[in-house]
């Protein structure tokens, strides 16, 4: 596990969701950073020359901090938080969550903030790709698989 920065493992990635697990564990002080969590650019079937979104579609969390972290859909300019989970925090989030930044890049950040020693968290998130991928069963005979 990466030390002082969140550490991202896609667990599956298909023509029409994506999920992944992020988790970090901290040894020294962190004051406030973003750490970008998905690209969505980067995934199966993405189209690559124009911005691609998907919509959060659930989450489940635990989280040990003295600090908090923040989801955030990620702008040209500014970021639009999504969902802040702090302190002492377990739970789930069951709703789709689309991208609402002014001028998205489609990117999903992770805000850290205040977070010391032995500070840690867990999460796995899944996501629908909404915008910008090639879905359908033209994306899988695109790939080889069987076309319909």
């Amino acid at each position: 596990m990466a030390v002082n920065s969140p550490e991202v493992v896609t667990v599956f990635d298909t023509a029409f969701q994506t999920a992944i697990k992020v988790t970090g564990y901290y040894d020294a002080a962190v004051t406030t950073t973003n750490a970008l969590l998905l690209n969505p650019k980067t995934l199966a079937f993405a189209n690559t020359q124009q911005t691609c979104l998907v919509a959060l579609a659930g989450a489940e969390f635990a989280v040990s901090a003295n600090g908090y972290i923040q989801l955030a859909w990620e702008g040209a300019s500014a970021n639009t938080p999504i969902y802040t989970i702090g302190r002492t925090q377990a739970g789930t989030l069951s709703a789709a969550v689309f991208n609402t930044a002014a001028s998205p890049t489609g990117n999903l950040v992770l805000r850290q903030m205040g977070l010391v020693p032995l500070d840690s968290y867990s999460m796995v998130l899944t996501f629908t790709k909404v915008a910008g991928f090639a879905n359908g069963m033209s994306a899988y005979s695109a790939a080889g698989g069987a076309a319909g």
